[in-house]
């Protein structure tokens, strides 16, 4: 089966290279079946692509501004995952392009095979190549059961669900937030993300709403590099030629008296904002919120301007002057009940009968392996499928673990586009991302901040002085570029692997993130063991210096190190160690001018309980629960 992706304004000449494909005996999807002109649910097209040995697309200059073309691309790239990691041979994705459109390069990602369409005369000529090139290589004969049977992609991520939810309620209630930051490192679902709510939005009404959106969307990544930098030009992309160069109150009327007069909704969306310079970011969204008020003091309650914004990072977004603020939404990584959900799909879809403890194991070992992250498991979902179940024990091997994730680490995480975002250019030193040097002294950073949950620059102190645990390949890397110790801390803080938003003293690595870094860069557990005895050492020294709360953040991290290093060590101690240490490190709490001892044990006790991830280190709900009841006390200071 082929799926053929064209934008709205080519369904003509898509119905004619269908036509033409029938005709030799292909089975072609498109996007609407003939003349019906209506938009399948979105859960079809997922299912479509998923079965799908070919995808196609009809490259006009209409193609790459249009939603759901994007969104189909988006899909056919984790299809052409699946389908490489089964070991198929060939290519995934052709393109036919037609008249002067751009070149595929810079809209479809990984391998791609394509032919000029050329005039009416050689459209079938044209067909037959691209298919010749695309079947290059493959099986031949009836499609294998691999390559017919639809990837695990579409189960796994429908359970944002929730998520969707949350913001499509909003848009569709007049009263309801409009303006939303979708915010997550990269590879974590925040383009899926905004094709979804958008091709949901735009069939609201078959959907069950009570009116449909129009939707424009601005992908960065495919705009030039003027483009991002003159907000004019942004706003050009959302509300066509006429807004001029530097517009003023008078040209915001003029675009909100188009939206109105539009008599539908209207949701812009910004994918990728992470490549807008701070100050563009800040006067787009100072532009959008001026044109929001005026159409919401208009004539028709029920039109709206909404902006949905994705980006790693939340700096440039947080004004609230002028009104509305955008409302953030961190995606998280899939808990282990998402993935439970998503594996007994993947089993019914193969037809696969495995009984249900199996299942719930396979579950649990593939988001161990993932830690949940949508990358990593969609590789494991596509693992299972190729192997059809047998041997999926191996699931918790470091073998595979690193089979998978070496390569998200290198080329996605460690990446010069993860670590030096153009939206943090407030950060670092001049010149810190121009070279290889400054990209190899943050991995080196990120490879020594693994082991800890909280940092501060403090670590970075600890892994540079003398007196420390000073790490030679940092060492050197701050010498060669000559950089300071804040200069490196600035450079950290602008990564885009950090938790957003984080409203405390000190920074998170995404926790996801965070774990399977630790993985790969600590490969046994004895040399984890030590990782979390010497983090354990420092949080010890760091926490003895601190008054108020942080003393309390200090006291639960080195009982956190200290569990993983009886965890990771086999320790056959491991109630009595922990429990010594709680009474010993609650008893040298120390009031300060502004909280008590009382009111600190009370407050170390709701971290606690609040802390599944220290939960799950200790590994016995009873243990966890005394350690609690230790911290808590009795003390009366």
């Amino acid at each position: 089966m082929l799926f053929l992706s064209h934008a709205d304004e080519d369904a003509e000449l898509a119905a004619r290279i269908a036509g033409l494909l029938a005709g030799d005996g292909e089975e072609v999807c498109r996007w609407t079946a003939p003349g019906s002109g209506k938009h399948p649910p979105a859960g079809q097209v997922e299912e479509q692509i998923g079965r799908a040995e070919a995808f196609i697309a009809l490259l006009t200059d209409a193609y790459p501004g249009s939603p759901r073309c994007r969104r189909e691309r988006q899909l056919a790239w984790c299809r052409s995952e699946d389908l490489r990691l089964a070991g198929i041979p060939g290519t995934f994705f052709g393109v036919l392009r037609s008249g002067a459109a751009a070149g595929p390069e810079s809209s479809f990602p990984g391998e791609r095979d394509w032919v000029d369409l050329g005039g009416p005369e050689s459209y079938h000529g044209a067909i037959r190549a691209l298919l010749a090139k695309l079947r290059a290589g493959k099986p031949q004969g009836s499609a294998s059961p691999e390559m017919t049977g639809p990837g695990p992609i579409a189960p796994l991520f429908r359970n944002r669900v929730e998520e969707l939810d949350l913001v499509r309620r909003a848009l569709n209630n007049v009263g309801g937030d409009h303006f939303w930051l979708v915010i997550a490192p990269p590879q974590l679902g925040k383009t899926w993300f905004l094709d979804r709510l958008g091709a949901e939005l735009s069939a609201g009404e078959e959907a069950g709403e009570r009116t449909s959106w129009a939707i424009r969307l601005v992908d960065l990544r495919e705009q030039s590099v003027e483009a991002r930098a003159s907000p004019a030009a942004l706003l050009r992309l959302f509300f066509g030629p006429a807004v001029p160069d530097d517009p003023g109150p008078g040209d915001f009327g003029r675009i909100a008296t188009r939206v109105v007069a539009g008599r539908v909704p209207l949701l812009c969306v910004l994918d990728n904002a992470e490549l807008l310079a701070r100050q563009v970011a800040a006067a787009l969204r100072d532009a959008m919120a001026v044109i929001h008020l005026q159409v919401r003091r208009g004539p028709r309650p029920n039109v709206r301007l909404a902006f949905v914004v994705a980006d790693r990072h939340d700096d440039a977004w947080r004004s609230v002057v002028p009104a509305p603020r955008l409302t953030i939404l961190p995606l998280t990584e899939f808990k282990v009940d998402v993935v439970e959900r998503a594996v007994r799909d993947l089993a019914l879809e193969m037809d696969t009968s495995v009984d249900k403890a199996d299942l719930q194991h396979i579950a649990e070992l593939a988001h161990g392996l993932s830690e949940g992250l949508p990358a990593l498991l969609v590789r494991c979902l596509s693992w299972i499928k190729a192997e059809e179940w047998i041997g999926w024990d191996r699931l918790a091997s470091q073998e595979l673990f690193l089979a998978f994730a070496e390569s998200y680490i290198r080329d996605v995480l460690m990446s010069r586009d993860s670590l030096f975002p153009l939206s943090a250019g407030q950060y670092g030193p001049p010149g810190w991302g121009r070279s290889d040097d400054p990209r190899q002294a943050l991995e080196h950073c990120f490879r020594l901040l693994a082991p800890y949950r909280r940092i501060t620059m403090s670590h970075i102190w600890h892994h540079i002085a003398e007196d420390g645990a000073p790490d030679p390949d940092l060492t050197a890397a701050i010498a060669r570029m000559n950089w300071s110790v804040e200069s490196l801390w600035q450079a950290i803080n602008g990564a885009a692997l950090l938790s957003r938003p984080l409203d405390e003293v000190w920074q998170e690595i995404q926790p996801a993130i965070r774990r399977v870094l630790f993985r790969y860069y600590y490969r046994t557990d004895e040399v984890r063991a030590k990782a979390h005895r010497n983090a354990r050492k420092f949080v010890e020294v760091w926490a003895a210096k601190q008054s108020g709360k942080e003393q309390v953040i200090g006291m639960i991290e080195s009982l956190w190190h200290e569990a993983a290093d009886l965890r990771f060590s086999g320790s056959a101690d491991l109630e009595a160690t922990l429990s010594n240490s709680a009474r010993a490190l609650a008893g040298a709490l120390k009031k300060s001018d502004a909280y008590t001892v009382r009111e600190l044990r009370d407050y170390a006790e709701g971290r606690m309980a609040g802390d599944e991830e220290f939960r799950r280190t200790v590994g016995d709900d009873g243990l966890f629960n005394r350690l609690i009841t230790i911290v808590r006390g009795s003390h009366q200071g």
